[in-house]
């Protein structure tokens, strides 16, 4: 792996309690035509992990401080020049990092069929699985960890409109997800997706690879980018390190996504207030598109017990980067 260069980091932003809630969706390759997955009242014949409650839980387990051992006193030196006691040092508060699954519920997102032609791997459980391995392993290091959804369900539970438009759509889930990720007042927040991309009905075993987006529009737009770049580049090498070598798709710009015939638009999750966004999110973040299960290679590896911890491992990698400091070395002056 590439030594990593280091500069200093001004302070992460905060985040103030909202509301709850957020969308769903499907992301198109990076530069291709994105994929809207169209919720399904299919159930899930199956799941990589299991399930666990049905509310969105913050999971704070920091390391309890080792207690002192008791020593005898000494018998006091009337001679003696008195000593000052020394005063305890502030523990430092761990980092509080938000994870959020994509999909869930009834929405599975993309999908991979076998050869046969049924579905027998979609995007939210995949999703799921790496988010709870990687929270698992962000406890192990001594962060909090904050979780928009840990089971395969909505977060927009109560199905309430929140742009309002008098309308139900992904946009409110994806809506609620930003509002209970503001009320989390985690300090870095990453999205959980799997890509595809299909041509004449049919997946295209030809592409593939992993790519990350960030929003340049936002206060701490210079953050977003670095934090995509080291996500980029961490989750590449872990991927590597499997004897794959997926094609590096970049960290981009969200609005460089575009949907046929319209312009491009900001990621709900990442994006400022606009038409489509009611409630920004307020904190540093960044959606990883992992790598295709329209691609049956890599959907091997996401369905992998081994790989998945791989990636995960990557992906905590790049948050302890992150918070070091680091810039990547795949972070040039353009995105492309």
């Amino acid at each position: 792996m590439k030594p990593l260069s280091r500069r200093g980091v001004g302070s992460t932003p905060r985040m103030s309690v909202i509301g709850v809630v957020l969308t769903l969706f499907s992301l198109s390759a990076c530069g291709l035509p994105a994929s809207e997955a169209t919720p399904s009242p299919v159930q899930p014949s199956r799941t990589l992990s299991p399930s666990a409650t049905t509310e969105p839980s913050a999971t704070t387990e920091p390391s309890p401080l080792p207690s002192a051992t008791p020593t005898a006193s000494a018998t006091p030196d009337p001679t003696s020049t008195p000593t000052q006691t020394p005063i305890p040092t502030a523990t430092p508060i761990p980092h509080l990092v938000a994870i959020d699954p994509g999909h869930g519920g009834i929405d599975l997102g993309t999908r991979h069929f076998d050869a046969d032609g049924h579905m027998d791997v979609y995007e939210s459980e995949v999703n799921l699985a790496l988010a709870l391995l990687l929270r698992d392993e962000l406890l192990a290091r001594g962060y909090q960890v904050f979780m928009t959804r840990d089971g395969d369900y909505a977060v927009n539970a109560d199905r309430q409109d929140l742009l309002p438009d008098g309308e139900l759509t992904s946009a409110d889930e994806v809506q609620a997800r930003v509002d209970v990720l503001n009320a989390s007042g985690a300090e870095l927040m990453l999205s959980i997706h799997q890509n595809a991309f299909w041509s004449n009905g049919e997946p295209d075993q030809s592409v593939g690879g992993t790519c990350t987006f960030y929003c340049a529009d936002r206060p701490f737009a210079d953050e977003n980018r670095r934090f995509a770049h080291l996500l980029q580049y961490h989750t590449i090498e872990a991927i590597r390190a499997l004897g794959y070598d997926p094609h590096d798709r970049g960290a981009r710009d969200d609005l460089t996504i575009v949907q046929p015939g319209s312009p491009g638009s900001h990621l709900i999750v990442l994006g400022p207030v606009s038409e489509r966004i009611v409630r920004a999110s307020e904190m540093v973040g960044a959606l990883s598109e992992t790598l295709f299960l329209s691609n049956d290679r890599e959907t091997e590896l996401l369905t992998n017990p081994e790989a998945q911890r791989a990636m995960a491992v990557g992906y905590a990698d790049a948050i302890d980067a992150y918070f070091a400091g680091e810039v990547s070395p795949n972070m040039g002056p353009d995105d492309g």
